[in-house]
């Protein structure tokens, strides 16, 4: 038993650098559209006479394209990654307004309701290093302690249109809105990973990590309008956030000539988002806002975000892609 052990040992030292380019496709969520939308709820039901709100219809998931780059190094019983995400997709807006017109001092007022069109786009960034560490060495099955280090960059932006008919007292109810949303997070891995290799030819590898993230959000909301007095206004959005959440990358792969082998990998990742501290700023283009509004979206995100759904940061896809291994 001793020897055998001893043999396994022996035929389990590895040394070797490998390098892999993965494309597919998938889907992913950031947080701060729904954010967005949960504050817009607290305007609607619990704001004032000239609250702005609106009720958008764009799924929170977007598909999307990606790519993965990964850098992987393994000597004896320890091994080091570095692998980096990007994934881009395309959305299309729609949505209702609502806008309440305050006209002077007679105290009249007037309601539009608005067709809200656009388009946008998303990009999600992630980049991971990682070591492990290999307790029990054996030829066939590696099974690995692993931790690292983890980042990841969100970013949306929309081009809005809110279109509707001039009131009977004249309102212009149509503008034009840019959007951009972003949410970096950076935080610690650890978890499992392990490797069965079979027939020569066929290799499984996977990685269970759980993560531990935070970072602020951000968005700012720049609003054309076509009234006289008030043409421009500007709204923003600056919160902490904590998340944790679950990390799994599944790769099969399939040797096909000397060192290079073709795989295909499937990856999902969850965090589940918790809302700390922050801000809004809104008002026009001099900075003033109208507390009427402010209290209802300041209380809105505290008790709708629990109530009306799980806040999610998530990233899945699924890839094919080369691979290239070179043995020192």
């Amino acid at each position: 038993r001793t020897e055998k052990r001893e043999r396994e040992i022996s035929d389990s030292k590895r040394r070797y650098f490998e390098a892999s380019l993965g494309i597919g496709g998938g889907e992913n969520q950031t947080e701060l559209r729904p954010f967005y939308q949960t504050i817009q709820y607290g305007a609607l039901f619990l704001g004032g006479s000239q609250s702005q709100s609106e009720i958008l219809l764009t799924p929170y998931r977007t598909e999307n394209t990606s790519s993965t780059a990964r850098l992987y190094y393994a000597w004896n019983r320890f091994s080091f990654e570095l692998r980096g995400t990007e994934a881009k997709g395309n959305l299309d807006v729609l949505g209702f307004q609502r806008l309440n017109f305050n006209n002077g001092g007679g105290g009249s007022q007037e309601t539009s309701n608005n067709l809200i069109l656009g388009n946008g786009n998303t990009k999600f960034q992630k980049v991971s290093s990682r070591m492990g560490f290999t307790p029990y060495p054996h030829p066939a099955v590696d099974l690995q302690i692993l931790g690292g280090v983890e980042r990841i960059w969100t970013k949306t932006t929309e081009e809005v249109y809110s279109l509707g008919e001039i009131t009977p007292l004249g309102n212009n109810p149509n503008r034009f809105s840019f959007r951009e949303y972003s949410n970096p997070l950076k935080g610690y891995s650890y978890g499992l990973a392990f490797e069965f290799k079979f027939l020569k030819l066929f290799s499984f590898q996977g990685q269970i990590l759980h993560l531990e993230m935070k970072g602020p959000s951000s968005l700012r909301n720049q609003e054309f309008r076509y009234e006289f007095n008030r043409n421009f206004s500007q709204t923003g959005l600056d919160y902490q956030w904590t998340a944790s959440g679950r990390e799994v990358n599944l790769k099969f792969s399939y040797k096909i000539s000397g060192n290079w082998s073709l795989f295909m990998e499937a990856s999902n990742l969850i965090l589940k988002n918790k809302l700390q501290s922050g801000y809004i700023s809104d008002g026009d283009g001099g900075g003033n806002s109208d507390l009427s509004q402010e209290i209802p979206k300041l209380i809105g995100p505290r008790i709708l975000i629990p109530v009306l759904y799980e806040s999610k940061t998530s990233l899945s896809y699924l890839q094919i892609g080369v691979n290239y291994r070179f043995d020192f």
